[in-house]
């Protein structure tokens, strides 16, 4: 006798670093009928960050002490299997500046975001993944593509109380890479 199987999956990240991924699985004759056949499996995995990245939800973070241009910055990022991070919900941001508050609370540290509008002018997506920019955080006036019409890059401004800016790329600045949903 053949049987079909469908599957139903979730994945559920918890704010502890830990994805549920539940799996519901019911059987069928070709018939189409439901057998009373089913089986609902729960597993769990931990989040695990690389050496020098700290957790926050369901990303790695590491915050750069050097100095380097937003495309040097991308390139070292990429070198650990990360990116530039992409702050995609307000939680987020405050975690980042947050933190930045904490470590760095008297130093003048501005840091590289992985948004850009190298692309098209105006357009702001986050390097990661290309998807536009969703929410935003700008300082008032920003992104004002001042300097010759040369800002390109967002960064997250100390002299801006950690607003977003936009600046030339070929600046200095600290950065921050990200490993999103990172599980084993």
């Amino acid at each position: 006798m053949m049987m079909d199987v469908s599957y139903n999956l979730a994945r559920i990240s918890l704010s502890l670093g830990i994805l549920l991924i539940i799996t519901n699985s019911v059987a069928s004759k070709p018939s189409g009928k439901r057998m009373n056949l089913k089986a609902l499996t729960i597993k769990y995995q931990q989040m695990v960050c690389p050496n020098g990245f700290i957790r926050y939800e369901t990303s790695c973070y590491k915050f750069s002490t050097m100095k380097a241009t937003w495309v040097e910055a991308n390139t070292y990022c990429s070198a650990m299997r990360a990116s530039l991070v992409s702050i995609e919900t307000p939680h987020e941001n405050k975690f980042l500046i947050g933190h930045i508050k904490r470590q760095w609370p008297t130093l003048g540290l501005s840091f590289w975001t992985g948004g850009n509008d190298l692309a098209s002018e105006g357009q702001w997506t986050w390097v990661a993944n290309l998807k536009p920019i969703r929410f935003g955080h700008w300082y008032v006036s920003q992104p004002d593509n001042g300097g010759k019409g040369s800002e390109h890059c967002l960064e997250l401004e100390k002299q801006y109380i950690y607003h977003w800016n936009d600046q030339p790329c070929h600046l200095l600045n600290h950065f921050i890479c990200e490993i999103d949903n990172l599980y084993y």
